[in-house]
This record gives structure tokens, C-alpha cells and sequence, in this order.
């Protein structure tokens, strides 16, 4: 065997080892799926709350809301009081009023934000917002709360560090043959996503947050199912991308539509950042406006940072190389939401 064939044979024996590339790459995404735990059951980033409301006279009654920075645990908290405080339960007693200095331990150790509210008996709210590596507050302090643009970074950090939007976000730059159909999606999962923040965020809406989560990792799944063939299509040649065009999916032939209705359910996940920690006093709209601002630029950056990144590429590496890095990156996606979606439905 000598010549071009001869050279092709030793090629797909030395780089595929006898696989196909489809093959291959299930393969390794799998065993990658399984040697990168941490990130694989990871979950959203979301803010934690430490509210304290008195009842009577130096007594309060205490409610708690874990944080998470996209690992694999929760950020318990377990608030340290002032001396002069004693908590059992759900109820801290205060000789005197609670005043001094709250300390957050747990917020000093991971990259967490945790928003501390005191409602007194009037019903006069002091809100704190401890941001990354702060872990006390003064409770001698006036308490007027955080700048309501803060919330933008909380919008834009919850893209960045939330594994499974941002998969989503990349499985739609994926799938999009072209930009129009890629702003049609991104045009209505802003819509949809929008909608169901502000419903839910100001408690007109009150869905299970567990099956959001999973409906949320179901989601991502499905969207990596279209972009691997889309992969395989691409991988083909010519003839098998055109029968994909002629056989499109709901999400190629109704991208804005079907981007809609992924993004209710997204929205409901991003509201659950906002939801059990609440929003400053007397500028809720604003920040809840300036949030979902955030979460929009965040999704904006990662698309613009894609197509730069293959603006750059594309003329080195070529189509071939191309649809064969979309089908491992299906497979990747694929493989992850899998995971997700098992977790979160025994979970």
C-alpha cells in the first residue's frame, strides 16, 4: 500500500486509534465527564441572606440562606454573634438590642456574597451586602443598604460561574449556522427569561425550584442532541449538511420562539439567586432591572468572546477541524447535562 490511501490509513490509525472521530470524542468527554466531579455537579452562583426580624423587645427570629459559588457544595453559614447575643434554633435573644459586630465566617472562605437584613419592630429594614472575601458587618451602622448597581455584577457573575446557562448560552452559538439565527434565539431567550424573573422575583410566580433545576439541565441536554448533529452533518460533507437543512428542528425553524420557552425556565432559575435573599429596600425594581442588566451582558460577553475567538481561528484551522470541535463540544455538553439531569432528579 503506498501513496495517498497508504497515508490516510496510518493517519486514522495514529490520531483515531481505529474510532471514528465521533467515536473518540464520546469516549473522552465521557471519561472527562466522570474526572472532573467538581465541575460537573456544580451549580448556580447565588447569593446567601442572613435575616433576622424581631418579634419582641431584644428578640429576633433568625432565617438562613446558604450561598453557592458554582462548586460542587453548598456555602453553609453559620452566622457568630455578638457577645451579648445567644441563638438556639431560629431564635437569638439580645440583651439590650442586637448590636456590634455579626461575623460570617464561611463568607471570608469561599467567593460568596451574603446579604444581611435586620427588620425591627416598627418594621424599619437595615440591609448590609458583603461582598467577596468581607465577612462582618456592624451592626452599630446605619444599614442603608447595598448600591443598587452592585446588582449588576450579581447578574453578570451568575452567567459567568452558573455552569449550566453558560453551557446553554454556548450550546445556541453552537447551534447557529448563521448570526441571524443566533440573535433570533438569543433575542427570545432575553424575552422569556426576563418575564419570569420579574414574576417570580416579586412573588406573583412560585414554581418548584428542584423541578426548574432539572427542566433547566433537560434543556442543555436537548441542545446538545442538536448541535451533535449538526456536528455529524458538518463532518459529513456537503450532502448530509444539506439533508440536515431540509429536516431543520423546532429550535432552527423558530429560534426566536423556541428561545422563549427555554427562557421561562431559565428565568425561574435566575430569580432563585434573588428570590430567598431579596432585593434593597425601596429599590427593588431598580435592582432587579440592573440584574437581569448584568445577566445580559454576561450572556452578550461569552458570545462576543466566542465568535472573536473563532474569527481568529477559523482561517488556521480550517471547516473540517471545525465541525469535528463542534461535535466534541456536543459531546461535552451532552455528557455534562446527563450528569445534571440524573443528580437533580434523584436529588
Amino acid at each position: 500500500m503506498s501513496g495517498a490511501p497508504a497515508q490516510r490509513c496510518v493517519r486514522r490509525g495514529l490520531l483515531w486509534g481505529g474510532l471514528r472521530f465521533s467515536e473518540l470524542a464520546g469516549l473522552l468527554t465521557l471519561l472527562w465527564a466522570f474526572a472532573a466531579p467538581a465541575w460537573v455537579a456544580a451549580h448556580d452562583v447565588r447569593p446567601g441572606a442572613v435575616s433576622v426580624r424581631e418579634v419582641a423587645a431584644g428578640e429576633y427570629v433568625v432565617r438562613l440562606v446558604d450561598a453557592q459559588d458554582g462548586g460542587a457544595t453548598t456555602a453553609r453559614l453559620d452566622p457568630e454573634w455578638p457577645d451579648h447575643c445567644t441563638f438556639q434554633g431560629v431564635r437569638l435573644a439580645c440583651d439590650g438590642g442586637l448590636r456590634g459586630e455579626l461575623r460570617i465566617p464561611e463568607a471570608g472562605r469561599r467567593r460568596i456574597k451574603v446579604m444581611v437584613t435586620v427588620t425591627d419592630l416598627a418594621g424599619q429594614r437595615r440591609q448590609w451586602l458583603l461582598m467577596e472575601g468581607e465577612d462582618r458587618v456592624n451592626l452599630d451602622d446605619t444599614g442603608e443598604g447595598p448600591p443598587v448597581w452592585s446588582f449588576v455584577w450579581i447578574g453578570v457573575e451568575h452567567i459567568w460561574w452558573g455552569p449550566d446557562h453558560l453551557l446553554f448560552v454556548l450550546g445556541l452559538w453552537l447551534l447557529a449556522p448563521t448570526w441571524r439565527r443566533c440573535l433570533w434565539a438569543a433575542t427570545g431567550f432575553t424575552v422569556g427569561h426576563s418575564l419570569t424573573l420579574v414574576l417570580v422575583t416579586l412573588g406573583w410566580l412560585a414554581p418548584i425550584s428542584q423541578a426548574v433545576e432539572l427542566v433547566i439541565a433537560l434543556s442543555v441536554l436537548s441542545l446538545a442532541t442538536e448541535v451533535a448533529a449538526l456536528g455529524v452533518a458538518d463532518a459529513s460533507g456537503q450532502q448530509r449538511r444539506a439533508e440536515w437543512w431540509r429536516s431543520q428542528t423546532w429550535t432552527m425553524r423558530w429560534p426566536a420562539a423556541v428561545g422563549a420557552i427555554i427562557g421561562l425556565v431559565h428565568g425561574m432559575g435566575f430569580a432563585g439567586a434573588l428570590r430567598d435573599v431579596g432585593l434593597p429596600a425601596g429599590q427593588e425594581l431598580g435592582a432587579l432591572a440592573l440584574f437581569n442588566a448584568g445577566v445580559e451582558l454576561g450572556q452578550l460577553a461569552v458570545i462576543l468572546a466566542l465568535g472573536l475567538l473563532w474569527w481568529a481561528l477559523e482561517p488556521r484551522v480550517g471547516a473540517g477541524v471545525g465541525s469535528r470541535c463542534r461535535l466534541a463540544a456536543a459531546y461535552a455538553m451532552g455528557c455534562t447535562a446527563a450528569v445534571w439531569s440524573l443528580e437533580r432528579w434523584v436529588g
